[in-house]
């Protein structure tokens, strides 16, 4: 997302305050944040796991897009910035084993993984180049919005997905 770039130009960050600020939320989410996802995804079951993070992730970015539109941006920059970053940090943990149990079993199941992976990836990138162009028709409260309107239709899709599985698969 765009947001960043925003905090920069439109808030006065220092780009070298940005990176170390992203630098240590990318630490705490990737360390412990990761490690208790990892545990929890392993009690809860990845399909689960996963639903419950897109849907975090969603409120995560329904709160920048409020914020935003409050017209809290400048003094909401730190809580913007760990909106847009812990949650979605934390999802590919929960997302991997996921993945990984739905092709489980079948054959052509590593093939399956990798094409599944890389059309992640792909929506990754596109999106993100999506952002720049869609900045100035949405806005960043738009933008924002945009984003949680996406990860709650994917945790849609991921509960459709749960419960179409079989129970040893969940």
């Amino acid at each position: 997302m765009r947001f960043g770039v925003a905090l920069i130009q439109d808030q006065g960050w220092d780009a070298a305050l940005l990176s170390r600020a992203q630098a240590g939320l990318a630490f705490v989410a990737g360390t412990l944040g990761a490690l208790a996802v990892g545990l929890w995804s392993d009690r809860a079951g990845p399909l689960r796991a996963l639903r419950l993070l897109l849907l975090a992730c969603a409120a995560s970015f329904a709160g920048i897009a409020g914020l935003i539109a409050g017209g809290a941006a400048g003094a909401a920059g730190p809580a913007i910035l760990a909106l847009s970053s812990v949650a979605p940090s934390l999802l590919i943990v929960a997302l991997v084993p996921a993945v990984m149990r739905m092709s489980q079993g079948r054959a052509g199941a590593a093939t399956q993984f990798e094409i599944t992976m890389a059309a992640l990836n792909l929506g990754d990138v596109a999106g993100a180049a999506a952002a720049g162009p869609l900045a100035p028709w949405l806005g960043l409260a738009g933008a924002a919005a945009l984003a949680g309107t996406v990860f709650a239709l994917c945790a849609l899709l991921a509960g459709r997905t749960a419960r179409r599985a079989p129970a040893g698969r969940r």
